[in-house]
């Protein structure tokens, strides 16, 4: 053998090597294509089979349910596809899951030809082909949808929380010079029934008239004590120390519920001028009560514990007064807050920017569409409906870090009718979108009415509404807020100018 010979030769025998060692002979097996669709009660799937050449098959396919396991395997089809020829094979497993997941079908395609085979321990045997493929089952699709609305109220509650937190401190901030006079005038109150009280005693008070210098006859005269001293006979005497302690214990307890404490013994819902109202009465009573005790209680003890409950009853009606009166100031901010009126009207068209206050808004475009894309899932309108896509555009002129905030937007069509925005999640959900959807379904990001945008900056979204397909949108309005108690409405033409 030539040199040049015995090189070739060395270059070829690890290759025949290799083929000689392989198990699966060389050849090409039929295409396959298989789609799995879920069901009401399982999962259907097709397996579709062409052969470039004549070829001897078995199709066998085994499913996975969610919560049951690996089903047992099924054969579907055996026998000899010609060349050229098309099979298609369907199957459906029924089994319902139990638990959340993913049905997976795993198809096995066995083929042999005389160039198509494998090759185990020196026999022949059919060549194999693995196909896997997952599907949602329906429960776990509608739970992803449950989780995705879940979330989306979640933000919208999340929103509107913050927004009554901008309106609650709003509200404080309205109320705290009415808080400063009422605190003023508690401390004048006390300052007064301390007055009060040093008039009392000093009105009170015994006045001793001075000893003569010699009594009758001549003897020196007693001295006159100072101090209080039981009534003598012919005298009045004062209330009983029990009676005392319970006219104290009574006017006591009314004290308190004149106080902002009587909410706590009304009925949850009851008005507020109820509650206003006890407390007041109950402010008198006790009132009259430290009175009583001063007045008719002869004693040092009566007179002390009189004084001291009137004082404590100016007090507590003081704090109701300032209670209700904070109260009624914030039900009726928020009464207010929740009908804005509308103080400025503006009137544009689709395309035209349109200056609202701080705030610059403009209608970018408009589009009537039957499929929309928001972040990857796709959806579809109802039927006999369609989706009307109108992309808004929001820009803040002002000079400080601001959110355009609660908003309404109603579009009108042709028929005289009105339609309030829709959120995506609830247009239909499309699970295995086809080619002809994923090209004919629009894009989607809807506007966040509550992101912070700095000075001179803005943002873009999309608002969705749906609309009966024999009707023309041809007006869309929008009220935002400028002010404590104030909106702006926007109508904005579809048809440019």
């Amino acid at each position: 053998m030539r040199p040049a010979s015995r090189v070739a030769w060395a270059c070829l025998m690890p290759v025949l090597a290799l083929l000689l060692l392989a198990r699966p002979a060389l050849g090409q097996p039929p295409s396959i294509s298989v789609s799995v669709t879920p069901s009401a009660k399982g999962v259907e799937y097709a397996i579709e089979l062409k052969a470039e050449r004549t070829v001897d098959v078995v199709v066998a396919a085994s499913v996975y349910v969610p919560g049951r396991g690996w089903g047992n395997w099924t054969e579907l089809w055996r026998g000899r596809i010609w060349a050229g020829e098309t099979k298609v094979l369907s199957g459906c497993e029924e089994s319902e899951p139990v638990g959340f997941g993913s049905y997976v079908l795993h198809v096995k395609l066995y083929y042999y030809t005389a160039s198509d085979f494998e090759v185990v321990g020196g026999e022949k045997y059919y060549a194999d082909l693995d196909i896997v493929m997952p599907v949602e089952s329906e429960k776990t699709q509608q739970l992803a949808l449950q989780c995705a609305s879940l979330n989306y109220t979640c933000s919208q509650l999340q929103s509107a929380y913050e927004s009554l937190q901008v309106e609650c401190s709003r509200a404080f901030n309205e109320l705290s010079e009415a808080r400063v006079v009422a605190e003023a005038s508690r401390f004048l109150l006390i300052v007064a029934g301390v007055a009060a009280a040093e008039g009392w005693r000093r009105a009170l008070r015994r006045e001793a008239k001075p000893p003569p210098s010699t009594a009758a006859g001549g003897a020196p005269a007693p001295a006159v004590s100072w101090e209080w001293r039981e009534a003598g006979a012919g005298e009045p005497r004062g209330m009983p120390l029990a009676k005392v302690l319970a006219l104290f214990a009574a006017g006591l307890l009314l004290a308190l519920l004149a106080s902002p404490l009587v909410v706590l013994i009304l009925p949850p819902l009851a008005p507020l001028w109820v509650s206003a109202f006890a407390g007041f009465a109950a402010s008198v009573a006790a009132f009259a009560l430290g009175a009583l005790l001063v007045v008719k209680g002869g004693k040092p003890l009566p007179l002390v514990l009189g004084m001291a409950l009137t004082a404590f009853a100016a007090a507590a009606v003081m704090s109701n007064v300032w209670f209700h009166l904070s109260a009624y100031g914030v039900l009726k901010l928020l009464e207010e807050k929740a009908k804005l009126e509308v103080t400025e009207h503006y009137a544009g068209v689709v395309g035209q920017p349109i200056r609202v206050g701080n705030w610059e808004i403009a209608l970018v475009r408009v589009a009537e569409v039957e499929y929309v894309e928001s972040e990857g899932d796709y959806y579809a309108a109802g039927e006999g409906e369609k989706v009307v896509v109108a992309t808004l555009s929001v820009r803040n002129l002002g000079r400080e870090v601001s959110r355009l905030g609660s908003s309404t937007f109603v579009l009108v069509t042709d028929a005289g009718k009105s339609y309030e925005e829709e959120s995506v999640y609830r247009l239909n959900l499309l699970v295995n979108a086809s080619e002809e959807v994923k090209g004919k379904a629009v894009k989607v990001r809807e506007l966040d009415a509550y992101q912070a945008l700095a000075p001179g900056t803005g943002t873009e979204g999309d608002l969705l509404f749906l609309v009966p397909k024999g009707e023309k949108p041809v007006k869309l309005y929008v009220k935002l807020e400028t002010g404590l108690l104030r909106a702006a409405q926007v109508e904005i033409s579809l048809e440019r100018g």
